[in-house]
């Protein structure tokens, strides 16, 4: 087949994990495929930029749309709108595939005259949806009526997890029969290996045996829960016998402020920021860790949870997006109602100090069947739906 994807930015970032593996798998397996997406600035980092032998010798086609940015501006989503319409009729590709909020509405309006031909096929991907109930009633309201009209020029949604498949369709976004849940995909086994590893990678970041490590990853970004990361990390000065250690592994916009805060308020060295790094060193630094926190108040199912679970930490989450399809509580992690930072914080520190509790939830990570969050399955599924479409 003959296949492009539409993505806004190609960022460190899950969603463009997720894509770049089905890019892979897809050209792995014979296909056609070209990748569409806007410019990357800022310091969220160029996902490619990280992989130097492979964006030495590409296996798909990689086109850069300079007016497909993430904010809203009339000027350049008409014109990247114009852009990719003239590109699709001239390609006629079997599969179009858009990605994120932006790349999502402007790809499929721009396919539309292409699909109603009969020459391609639309498929959209959320990863997220970009409407919540910590936003503005008016904000929600214009991108669910953008998902409404769009979902009408789809062949097929996949939803990374039942739960983004659920409130679309009580926003009234699409039918039943259009959607498909393929979990996001990821190497398992590399993660399961890395937890063997534990106190060589603590060595490597000369964090010793008796400090507990949590771990957060995630964008510097607004909802991010950085900040209440950041107040557990004080917290535990005064409520646990131990040695506490926080890790943001990440970049963004905000990590000045952040750091400006730790400095000020939090125990010295108390918190490492360790910037963006490759997806290939994600396993070593869950390795090093003992407990995962992913305090987020907007996801569609965040990799990290997952992938922390594959490296056998119990994780303390919000219940966002899917995040109980993988964490169940009490057994391999918590989930807390969103937005309770006093339940989140207590559910930290009752695993640091209650060592029975700590040792039966991270059994439980351990023994979590992550089968379904294979790269394989994944591709494998997203392949097969491009078939019957």
């Amino acid at each position: 087949m003959k296949i492009c994807h539409v993505i806004t930015r190609f960022i460190l970032g899950g969603a463009q994990e997720n894509t770049l593996a089905t890019l892979l798998g897809l050209a792995g397996n014979g296909h056609n495929v070209t990748l569409i997406t806007g410019p990357s600035p800022g310091r969220e980092g160029k996902l490619l930029d990280f992989f130097p032998e492979l964006k030495k010798k590409l296996p798909f086609r990689l086109i850069i749309e300079p007016h497909l940015i993430r904010p809203v501006h009339p000027y350049h989503d008409f014109a990247a709108y114009q852009n990719l319409k003239k590109f699709f009729a001239k390609e006629k590709f079997d599969i179009i595939h858009t990605h994120s909020s932006k790349a999502g509405v402007l790809g499929r309006l721009a396919a539309r005259k292409i699909r109603k031909s009969g020459k391609s096929k639309v498929v959209h991907t959320i990863h997220g949806l970009a409407f919540d109930e910590f936003q503005p009633c008016w904000k929600n309201k214009l991108y669910i009526a953008a998902e409404q009209r769009c979902a009408k020029s789809s062949d097929a949604i996949i939803s990374v997890c039942d739960t983004m498949t659920k409130q679309a369709l009580t926003a009234n976004i699409g039918t039943n029969n259009l959607f498909h849940t393929i979990y996001s995909g990821f190497d398992v086994s590399i993660f399961k290996n890395a937890a063997n590893n534990h106190e060589y990678f603590r060595k490597q970041l000369k964090i010793s045996k008796d400090t507990i490590v949590l771990l957060t990853i995630s964008r510097l970004f607004p909802m991010k829960g950085i900040e209440l990361f950041m107040k557990i990390i004080k917290t535990t000065e005064k409520k646990c016998n131990c040695l506490v250690k926080g890790i943001i592994l990440g970049d963004g916009p905000l990590r000045s402020e952040f750091e400006i805060f730790a400095k000020k308020n939090l125990p010295e060295n108390s918190v490492i920021f360790a910037g963006l790094t490759s997806p290939e060193n994600i396993p070593d630094y869950i390795a090093a860790s003992d407990i995962i926190v992913h305090a987020s108040l907007r996801e569609g199912l965040a990799r990290v949870l997952v992938q922390g679970l594959a490296g056998g930490k119990p994780v303390v989450t919000y219940d966002i997006g899917g995040a109980k399809e993988v964490v169940k509580n009490n057994l391999n992690g918590f989930i807390c109602p969103p937005g309770d930072d006093k339940q989140f914080t207590k559910h930290v520190v009752n695993l640091i100090n209650n060592k029975e509790d700590f040792e039966r939830l991270t059994t439980g990570a351990k023994e979590t069947n992550l089968e379904q969050f294979s790269t394989e399955r994944m591709v494998k599924k997203i392949e097969k739906l491009y078939g019957e479409i």
